[in-house]
């Protein structure tokens, strides 16, 4: 049963992005929004001068979360077919990680300085 829905500003891939934490089955659950840069300029850009500045918010805020599972707008990023898997072989807590979403950040956070650094290099 869903009590709340709370919405975290978590922008940086897109200016808008939106996390949203919220409790199920006695459970603290995280949808996390893309922590990705996926081609996005970092630098320079006109259009969205702040992202730097957004992402490291969104890191440091999302840092804070205590989340027992973590979902993702991308499957792959928390290899949504490996836990799926493990539930239907019988695993009940296939999704439950309470390390995850600082395995999560951490992840997206050491490829968002490396390549900001790259980008940073190239100008």
């Amino acid at each position: 049963m869903f009590r709340a829905v709370i919405a975290i500003a978590s922008p940086g891939h897109t200016r808008g992005g939106v996390s949203w934490l919220t409790s199920a089955g006695g459970k603290t659950v995280l949808f996390a929004t893309s922590l990705t840069v996926a081609g996005q300029k970092l630098v320079g850009d006109r259009d969205y001068p702040e992202p730097v500045a957004d992402f490291t918010r969104t890191f440091a805020r999302l840092r804070r979360v205590r989340a027992d599972v973590v979902l993702n707008f991308h499957p792959e990023f928390f290899d949504l077919a490996g836990k799926r898997r493990a539930l239907l072989a019988g695993n009940a807590e296939a999704f439950v990680d309470a390390s995850e979403t600082r395995r999560q950040i951490d992840r997206a956070e050491a490829d968002f300085k490396a390549e900001l650094a790259r980008q940073q290099a190239a100008r």
